[in-house]
Order: C-alpha cells, then sequence, then structure tokens
C-alpha cells in the first residue's frame, strides 16, 4: 500500500509542478499576509506527509507556494473520507478548475488556502469525490423493467437504453428471443416461420426500411393461389374460382355494411338470432326468442317504454308479459304468425348456406334439454335468417319488435335445469334499435351468402358437379378468413372485423429468406442485453420510491423499477393467475380488463415437412385444398412453397379455425399423417412421407396461450387503444393486442414498442421535473389527449380486393 501511495504521490506531484510554473507568475504580487499563511500551511504538510509516509509529496508540497492550490480539494469535512482512486480524468478535471479560479481576487484566495492545502489528501479527496458523484449519478439514474422479448419488447428497451439512456433489464420467459417470431434454421439453407412470416406491403413499411437499412433480403411472393379440390384430385377451373371469390367478396361487404348500418338490428333479430343487447351502458348476450311485425300492441312492454329495459339480473317489472287480448284477436293474430325456428347458436355452420328448419317452440326446447317456456308459443311470430340487401341498396321498411332473452356470462351459466331465473328475463325492443347489434361475422356472413346464393342458379356455376366444387371453393374461402382472424367466424364481429383495413400497406408481399423475422430482430437487438428464461408472474404497483416490481418464478427474485413496459401477448394477460396469468398488485382498472375480456386471442398452427424432390408446382408459392366437409375447412386449407425462394423442397401446411385447435389434440405422428393425406388427396397416392417435420401448438404454450388477436364478437376496434392505455404512471403496454391500426402483425407490436418507450421517457421527464403548475398541467393533458380518430376519415380498402389481401395474411 506504501508503494503504491508513493506512486500515486509522485504522480499528483508532476501534475502540481506543471501548474506551478503557470500560476507562480501570476502570484508575485502577493503579500506578507501570504507568505505567513503559505507559512502555517507548509506545517500541516509536513504532519500530513508524515503521517502518510509519503517523502516525495512532502518534497513537492514544499517546493511550491501554499496558494497554488486553492481548489484542489472537498471541504475540510469530506478530508477525512478520502480513499485512494486514481482517476486521470478526475486529475485533469480538479486541475481545470483551479486554473479556472486563478485569475480570481487575491483575498479570496487567501482566505481558502489554509483550509485547502493538504495537498496529497486534498487531492486524493477530489478524486474520490469525482468518483462518487459518478456513482451516485448512476444510481440516480432510472431504470425500467421490460418484460417480453419479442418485437415489442426488443423496440421499447432498444430506444429506452439506446436513445434515452435509461437501465433497462429485458425478461423474456422463454429460452430464446422473439416470442411469437420464431425463424427455425434448420442447417440446409432454409429458413422456416414456425410464427410470423410474411411481411405484409413493402411501400412505407417500418419494418421493410429496417431491413433495407441492414441489408436484410426480402423475396418476393407470387399473388396466385391455385385450389385443388380434394373431392376430384384436380385443380378448379381460374373462372371458377374467380366467380366464387367475387361472389363471396360481394357478401362479405354486404355482411359488414349492413352490420354497421342503422338498420343492422332490424335485419339480424329474428327468431333464434343471438345477439348483442345494451343494457345499463353494458353490451350482454342475449337471444331472439321471438319477432312480430305489424301495428304494435299498446302496452308497458313495447314501443318507447321497451327500449328502456330492466336490467339482467333481475325479474323485469311486468315488461315481457304482452297484454291481455280477446279471443278472436288473439286467433287471428296466430293464423298470421310462424312458429318459433330453432335456435341458431354461434358455433353452428355456414356452410349449408340455406335457412334453419323451422321448428315449434317446444320441439326446439326438447332437443336443446330444456324445460317447457312459461308463455304460450302462439303469442309471438317468428322469421328465418334475412336476405341482406346488396352494398348501396336501401333497406325495406323492417319495423318490427323483437322478444330478447338475456343470457349470463358463459362462467355463471348453470347446468340443465338449474338455476335458469336469469336466462327468463326477457323484454320487447322495438326495432330497428341501436340496442342491439349482430354479434358474429358468422351471423352476417351466412345471411349475405343466402342472397347472393339465391340470385344464382345452380347451372349458372357449370350444372350439378361445378356447383358442388364452387360450395368447396366456398368454403375455402370461409377458411381464410378464419385464417385472416385466427378464429372461427362464430366468434368475430360482423361489424368491427376489419376495422383496420384503411391502415393496411401497399406493395409486394415478402419473405425474409436469410434469418427471417427472427434474423431482423437480433440485429434490432444488437447491444441489449436480455435475460432468457425468467418467467414474471406477478406485478405490484407501490406508490413509493421502490415503484413497480417484477415477481420472477425461477429466480425467486423482486427486480424493482421506476416503470415496467409488459408485453406479454394477449393470451398471457387473459389467463387466470392460478392458471399461469400474471398477477397484479393492486388489481387492473375495470375498464382495461374488459376491454382485454373482449378482444379475442385466436389459433393458428403451422405443419413443416421436408421432403427428398418436390412433387408440387414450382411456380406458386401458395397452393389451397378445398374439402366437402365444412368443419375441416381450415385443416391444411393453404400450403407455402418454400422450395422457390430457398431451393429446398419444404412445404408449410396452413391449419385455422376449429381445426387448429383439434389438431393440437393430436401427437406430431398423428398430424403429419393428416398433412400427408391432405397432399396424397390433392396430387395422388404417389406423395412420400417426409423426412422430417416440425408442428406447432401455440395455444398449449404457456408463453403465448394463442397466436394473434381479433375483434371478437361485442368487442370494438377502439378496445385495442383501452388495452394500450398506461395504469398509474408506472405500468405501460405493448404488443400487437394494443395497436389499433395494426392489430395481429409484427409491425404492430414493433410500433407499440416504439410507443410504450415513448410514453415511459415522458412520464420519466415529468417525474424528474416535478410538480408543473395547474395552468402547465392542462397545457400537457390537453397535449397528451388523442385526437380525434382517423379512421372515420381513412379511406377503406376496394371491396374487391378482400378476398386476395385476406388471402396472404
Amino acid at each position: 500500500r506504501a508503494e503504491a501511495e508513493a506512486a500515486e504521490a509522485a504522480e499528483v506531484a508532476a501534475e502540481v509542478a506543471a501548474w506551478a510554473k503557470k500560476s507562480l507568475a501570476l502570484r508575485e504580487a502577493n503579500s506578507r499576509e501570504l507568505e505567513a499563511a503559505a507559512a502555517g500551511s507548509a506545517n500541516e504538510n509536513a504532519r500530513a506527509e508524515e503521517e502518510a509516509r509519503a517523502p516525495v509529496v512532502e518534497q513537492a508540497s514544499q517546493a511550491h507556494a501554499p496558494e497554488e492550490l486553492p481548489a484542489l480539494g472537498p471541504s475540510p469535512a469530506r478530508a477525512a473520507d478520502a480513499e485512494p482512486a486514481p482517476s486521470d480524468g478526475a486529475a485533469a478535471g480538479g486541475a481545470w478548475r483551479e486554473e479556472a479560479e486563478e485569475e480570481e481576487e487575491a483575498p479570496r484566495v487567501a482566505k481558502q488556502v489554509p483550509r485547502v492545502t493538504r495537498g496529497r489528501k486534498r487531492y486524493r479527496g477530489f478524486r474520490y469525490e469525482a468518483r462518487q458523484d459518478t456513482r451516485q449519478a448512476r444510481r440516480r439514474q432510472p431504470k425500467v423493467v421490460v418484460v417480453g422479448a419479442g418485437f415489442a419488447g426488443v423496440a421499447a428497451a432498444a430506444r429506452l437504453q439506446k436513445e434515452y439512456g435509461y437501465q433497462v433489464e429485458l425478461l423474456e420467459a422463454r429460452g430464446r428471443i422473439g416470442g411469437r417470431v420464431h425463424s427455425l434454421l434448420d442447417g440446409e439453407g432454409t429458413t422456416v416461420e414456425l410464427g410470423a412470416a410474411v411481411l405484409m406491403g413493402t411501400r412505407g413499411h417500418p419494418l421493410a426500411t429496417l431491413c433495407r437499412k441492414h441489408s436484410v433480403k426480402m423475396e418476393r411472393l407470387e399473388p396466385s393461389c391455385p385450389l385443388h379440390d380434394s373431392e376430384t384430385g384436380r385443380q378448379l377451373p381460374p373462372e371458377l374460382d374467380a366467380r366464387v371469390e367475387s361472389l363471396f367478396n360481394d357478401a362479405l361487404d354486404s355482411a359488414s355494411a349492413a352490420a354497421r348500418a342503422p338498420h343492422a338490428s332490424a335485419l339480424f333479430a329474428y327468431a333464434g338470432a343471438e345477439l348483442e343487447v345494451e343494457s345499463r351502458g353494458e353490451w350482454r348476450r342475449a337471444l331472439v326468442v321471438a319477432r312480430r311485425t305489424g301495428t304494435p300492441r299498446r302496452g308497458p312492454s313495447h314501443g318507447a317504454a321497451s327500449s328502456s329495459s330492466s336490467p339482467p339480473g333481475a325479474t323485469p317489472p311486468t315488461a315481457a308479459p304482452p297484454p291481455v287480448v280477446d279471443e278472436a284477436a288473439e286467433e287471428a293474430e296466430a293464423e298470421a304468425e310462424v312458429e318459433v325456428s330453432a335456435r341458431v347458436t354461434r358455433a353452428s355452420p355456414v356452410p349449408p348456406l340455406v335457412p334453419p328448419p323451422v321448428l315449434t317452440a317446444a320441439a326446439a326446447a326438447a332437443a336443446a334439454g330444456e324445460p317447457p317456456r312459461r308463455r304460450a308459443d302462439s303469442e309471438y311470430s317468428s322469421e328465418t335468417p334475412p336476405t341482406l340487401p346488396s352494398p348501396g341498396e336501401p333497406a325495406a321498411d323492417l319495423a318490427s319488435e323483437a322478444l330478447v332473452r338475456y343470457l349470463p356470462p358463459a362462467e355463471k351459466r348453470a347446468a340443465p335445469g338449474k338455476g335458469r331465473a336469469e336466462e327468463e328475463v326477457e323484454e320487447w325492443i322495438a326495432l330497428p334499435s341501436a340496442r342491439l347489434r349482430p354479434p358474429a361475422l358468422e351471423t352476417a356472413l351466412a345471411g349475405a351468402l343466402r342472397a347472393r346464393r339465391a340470385a344464382s342458379a345452380a347451372d349458372d356455376l357449370g350444372g350439378e358437379e361445378m356447383a358442388g366444387a364452387a360450395e368447396r371453393a366456398l368454403q375455402w374461402h370461409l377458411a381464410n378468413l378464419e385464417f385472416a382472424c385466427a378464429a372461427s367466424l362464430g366468434n368475430v364481429s360482423a361489424a368491427e372485423w376489419d376495422q383496420d383495413d384503411a391502415f393496411d400497406y401497399e406493395g409486394d408481399h415478402v419473405l425474409l429468406p436469410e434469418g427471417g423475422y427472427q434474423g431482423l430482430l437480433h440485429r434490432l437487438a444488437d447491444g441489449v442485453e436480455a435475460r432468457c428464461g425468467i418467467t414474471v408472474t406477478g406485478i405490484e404497483m407501490r406508490d413509493n420510491p421502490s415503484g413497480i416490481r417484477a415477481v420472477c418464478k425461477e429466480s425467486n427474485e423482486v427486480i424493482a423499477a421506476d416503470a415496467l413496459v409488459l408485453t406479454v401477448p394477449l393470451g398471457v394477460l387473459q389467463t387466470p393467475p392460478e392458471a399461469g396469468g400474471i398477477r397484479f398488485t393492486p388489481p387492473l382498472p375495470h375498464r382495461k380488463l374488459d376491454a382485454l375480456g373482449r378482444l379475442g386471442f385466436g389459433l393458428l398452427n403451422k405443419v413443416a415437412l421436408w421432403f427428398d424432390a418436390p412433387f408440387w408446382g414450382r411456380h406458386s408459392d401458395f397452393f389451397g385444398r378445398t374439402v366437402a366437409d365444412p368443419q375441416d375447412r381450415g385443416l391444411f386449407f393453404l400450403f407455402l412453397n418454400l422450395h422457390r425462394v430457398s431451393g429446398q423442397p419444404v412445404l408449410l401446411g396452413l391449419v385455422a379455425g376449429g381445426a387448429a385447435e383439434r389438431l393440437e389434440e393430436l401427437d406430431d405422428e398423428q398430424a403429419v399423417q393428416a398433412a400427408v393425406g391432405a397432399l396424397r388427396g390433392m396430387f395422388g397416392a404417389s406423395v412420400p412421407e417426409p423426412r422430417k417435420h416440425v408442428v406447432t401448438r401455440w395455444g398449449a404454450d404457456p408463453h403465448s396461450r394463442g397466436s394473434y388477436s381479433y375483434v371478437a364478437a361485442g368487442a370494438r376496434g377502439s378496445d385495442y387503444a383501452v388495452a394500450a392505455e398506461p395504469v398509474g404512471g408506472q405500468l405501460f403496454f405493448a404488443g400487437e393486442h394494443t395497436s389499433v391500426e395494426h392489430p395481429a402483425t409484427v409491425v404492430g407490436a414493433y410500433l407499440s414498442g416504439l410507443a410504450a418507450a415513448t410514453a415511459v421517457h415522458k412520464m420519466l421527464r415529468k417525474k424528474a421535473a416535478g410538480p408543473a403548475a395547474p395552468q402547465q398541467q392542462e397545457v400537457e393533458r390537453r397535449a397528451a389527449s388523442p385526437p380525434p380518430s382517423k379512421r372515420a376519415a381513412a379511406p377503406r380498402r376496394e371491396p374487391a380486393s378482400a378476398g386476395k389481401r385476406r388471402r396472404r395474411r
């Protein structure tokens, strides 16, 4: 230690000598008072050097006037705490500070001399103080925890660390970064995207711009997609495919427009339909029990009185029973009415595209295993599912009334025959009504397709055989729509399913053949360290200096931070804590919980197959498969041909809708045999067995619980914005499920991560600045409030392009 101190003292002496040459010339005019003070300081230096056993520094102290060191040390209170801490930068800083003070007045220097001329110890104290200041500044730097290392998490962490300079701790539950982006490199030159695959639209696309910046190759995909009929083993004629696609697009546009129209409730409120009914500011599922037309009866249960409705959960005050009328009028009305049709649940298949069978209410109840109703069936009339008008066609006069029965939430529905009091809450509602809306795209689309098919006879499609092929092709388009929404059509909102179409990017759809999406993500994550294998099971928000805390499962640690950005998938947020979800303390606000619960989180699975040689057409990047059974329409309905892009004979089979859920119940061998069977139905029995395969099960993955989000029946596009709202100025959210403009996409996740990072930076900067005046707070509040919605003014995509775009999504 003595040797180290001696070496340090020699270094200090050399620095002091260099500085002294310049300062002596400026001190010639000092008085005897300065010399006396210098003598006293020399004695202090001698005692200090004797204590430190450093004679070299003593010589340096005696060789120079004591006033030469007026600003080299801290205050006397800090001198005793001084410790050696070599730092050339700090030493240079100390000398610079002294030179800056040389030009000060001599009396001021004289007053400072007696207390700052401790020589080596003072200088070392200054250097130690500089190091301590750096450590304190580092400790005061805000810390942000980012949970999830997908595109949203990496984008947020990179901006917070690289652009804003915060301490960032990036946590990932999996053993890799990427999340639902999983690019599998097979070692043979092929990149197989088991998660997100296609970059849709290169014009103005932020990720396409990043690909160009980082020299990531983009391979254009051909837009054609021939359909192979599994019943005949032949490819469908292109003209038939084009006609069916045109019919499907027209029906889809009609269904969406009708669902958004003011008279939508009158179109879809037929007996047996399941709708959404607004009651006390909330939307509840309800079943249309009956419907009647004509002059409304007088009474408290009709007209304006029906619009006020008694809330579900309690027996309505005499609103449901119809008024008593004379027997003759009852018989006359009964003759003009139709029996109540069977209940049409949201899980019923669309394929037959014919009205459901007309049954009596007693027969329908018996088929459903329900007890008899407490009213006579002849009291009410019913209608079959409507035939929707063409886009732009005015709707007919649909004034009537519908009797709706409120259904309890799914988790509260009792077993048959038990606890049916809540399900008996009914009311009449005058139509059309803004309080009713069709919940499912399947319901609206079935009526629209019924109208289009009624206008197209079988011989118009080329005879009975072609009509069967056209029906199977129509099922393919329905499966493709389920692929776009990642869910069965019975679960998708009819009015809001395409709310993000106006924000789609134009241009080619491309693959990233060299490393895939994950390769691009690793370039974005350069310089950002991620801790993999860390599962966050709890988030505690505290209104104290400890800030927000993340509770980790594997490491049993609690990580405190000033802010936390949560980018886990929607499926994880919808999972209860006891089932593997995240426990929030305190719980999230009801507004956010409701929005997260209304949105849907769908499923798409893939099966990758490696062959020795291609047996399919090499010129098309996609080819589809049609089936006769509507329940299997999503089972390997589409194959992505990677041979043209990679040069390797690899096929990627897609499974959507309900078939994606059933696939997860199969083992790998069964899933592969199902894929090979589908290929043999298209290309013949000579299709060989694959030499290698990979099967995904995103629904069973505890870190995703599904594939991507969609606007479920009863939800709205604005729920995405609510899902993105921060909580308590500490907890921020990002991910594709928080993007209004680009949900269910990689670019939506990426942009949401950047937005969350910016929001965190603004919050921390505001917190560091302290509370602002009330006027300034109002200005900031108005500046932070979102502008009026741009969706209303955004042009919608031309209807004719919907089918082709959705095919490749």
